[in-house]
This record gives structure tokens, C-alpha cells and sequence, in this order.
């Protein structure tokens, strides 16, 4: 599951916090920047230390940077698909 909360300013932390106590798992937790979800399976993500995480077809175009929309320009820089690059 995504949520998007600030941890200071939400009941979010205290709502997993008591089901963590009622069922006895334990949840994790990854800050994001940024996360961008075309679906389950195609996403982009940049980490709060700036690392960028994707899979999918974004993983595809990250991996070669002569298609890539994303290395390089912060996640695509506003540009669409197929738009010419930089």
C-alpha cells in the first residue's frame, strides 16, 4: 500500500501503529520524494536520498539512456513520450 501523509500531521503513524499491536506484523516504511504509477507493474520512484527505484517500463527506458525520458532530467523534465530529448 502508498499513502501519502505527513507523519507529524496525520493519524496515519497511530493507525499502523495499532494494527502492527493487533496483529502482531510489523509494517516498513519508504519515504519518497516522488512516485510516479502508470499501474502495479510500471512505476518511478525517487527515494528521500535521491536514489531512483523503477520497474517496468520505466526500469526499460532508465536502463538505456538514449531513449530515457527519465535519466538525467528528474524524471522526465515535463517531456512526453516519443518528444524529443535533450
Amino acid at each position: 500500500m502508498t499513502v501519502a501523509f505527513d507523519p507529524r500531521a496525520s493519524d496515519a503513524a497511530a493507525a499502523a501503529s495499532r494494527w502492527e499491536r493487533a496483529t502482531g506484523y510489523a509494517l516498513e516504511g519508504t519515504y519518497y520524494r516522488t512516485f510516479a504509477m502508470r499501474d502495479v507493474s510500471n512505476y518511478v520512484a525517487v527515494l528521500a536520498d535521491g536514489s531512483v527505484k523503477a520497474k517496468g517500463e520505466f526500469a526499460d527506458q532508465a536502463a538505456d539512456p538514449k531513449r530515457s525520458e527519465i535519466a538525467g532530467t528528474g524524471c522526465g523534465g515535463g517531456r512526453s513520450r516519443g518528444a524529443p530529448g535533450a
